[in-house]
């Protein structure tokens, strides 16, 4: 708790992050690198079930509050994070091979009667995920 600073509603880890700002310290037994929100939610609420996730309700990737903390599956920690606007989508998704303008000119295209296996020959994708682009079912936030 000494590198913790209570604010009105978070705890905030001041100690070291990762790279993506989640707070981490080394512990000894197991001799590993944890994330400190996963070790306060073990001292102050109990045992973390195998598979399952510590999510933070605040969204503050270096709060330790453990009424902030809560378990989830995988599933249900990428659903709040979507339902919440904070996953990458499009160009900010780490695999993405398409970028918005070249996603604007696939549904051109294929309007304009194109043949979809053409175009995804071209664009280095899948016929099938033309399809997905064209019905709005990837890439829905592309006008």
């Amino acid at each position: 708790m000494e590198r913790v600073h209570k604010t009105d509603t978070c705890w905030l880890w001041t100690g070291g992050t990762n790279g993506r700002g989640y707070g981490v310290m080394g512990t000894e037994r197991p001799r590993r690198t944890s994330y400190v929100h996963r070790l306060s939610y073990e001292h102050f609420c109990g045992p973390i079930p195998d598979g399952a996730e510590v999510a933070h309700s605040c969204d503050v990737r270096n709060c330790v509050n453990p009424d902030h903390l809560s378990l989830m599956s995988h599933r249900e920690n990428e659903a709040d994070k979507a339902n919440k606007g904070r996953a990458p989508r499009g160009e900010g998704q780490w695999r993405a091979v398409l970028t918005e303008p070249g996603v604007r000119a696939i549904r051109s295209r294929v309007a304009g009667g194109e043949s979809r296996r053409a175009i995804a020959e071209e664009f280095g994708v899948s016929v099938s995920n033309i399809d997905m682009i064209v019905t709005r079912k990837r890439w829905r936030h592309v006008e």
